[in-house]
């Protein structure tokens, strides 16, 4: 089991986090979540980050980007 992140540039997945106590607080949440089975996309860290910039997320919102990202586009 293995999470990408770089903890001199404060990133995981590739996403950059604000402070180094937002990137640990994350880093942990994921990490302690993958050990249940969780497997964390970019999506999620990319939602887990936006907490810290623009507040909560409402359920509503989290199910309609999960959603979003589970619907197979028309071709």
């Amino acid at each position: 089991m293995y999470l990408e992140h770089d903890d001199q540039a404060l990133t995981i997945m590739g996403v950059t986090f604000r402070s180094e106590e937002e990137y640990r607080a994350t880093l942990d949440a994921l990490i302690n979540n993958m050990y249940e089975g969780f497997e964390p996309t970019v999506d999620d860290v990319k939602m887990s980050q936006e907490v810290y910039t623009t507040g909560p997320l409402s359920a509503k919102e989290i199910l309609k980007r999960i959603e979003a990202r589970n619907t197979v586009p028309n071709k």
